[in-house]
This record gives structure tokens, sequence and C-alpha cells, in this order.
């Protein structure tokens, strides 16, 4: 697994490549993310998601569709 750092710079990497479009990296962090959870929970131990909602721009789309 890579540091923060570097996984930001791969990020902006993609991000600035003609090539890739926002759908094409959310697959890949989501593909990342979804192995994590899968490691975390063949150990045992519990998978924890940490979400501020500082991405979002807008309050409504914070809103519980419930």
């Amino acid at each position: 697994m890579l540091s923060v750092d570097a996984d930001a710079k791969q990020i902006s990497r993609l991000l600035h490549a003609a090539a890739w479009s926002a759908d094409d990296i959310n697959a890949i962090l989501w593909q990342q993310a979804d192995a994590q959870v899968h490691r975390l929970t063949s150990a045992g131990e519990p998978a924890v998601l940490v979400w501020d909602g500082s991405v979002w721009k807008k309050p409504e789309s914070q809103a519980n569709p419930e």
C-alpha cells in the first residue's frame, strides 16, 4: 500500500491525463477501498470509514434520501 503523498501524486497525474475520466478514477479508488475492506474483515479487524463532509459543496447534497 502506498503512502498518502504517493497516492495523492498518482491521483493528481490521473486527473491531468486526458485518457482518464472521473468515472475511471472513481472505479479505481472504489476497487482499492473494497480490497482494503476485504483485507481487514478477513483478518477479523473492523473496517472503519471517516467522513468529515468537507468535500460537499452544497448542504442539500449531504441530506439522507430516506
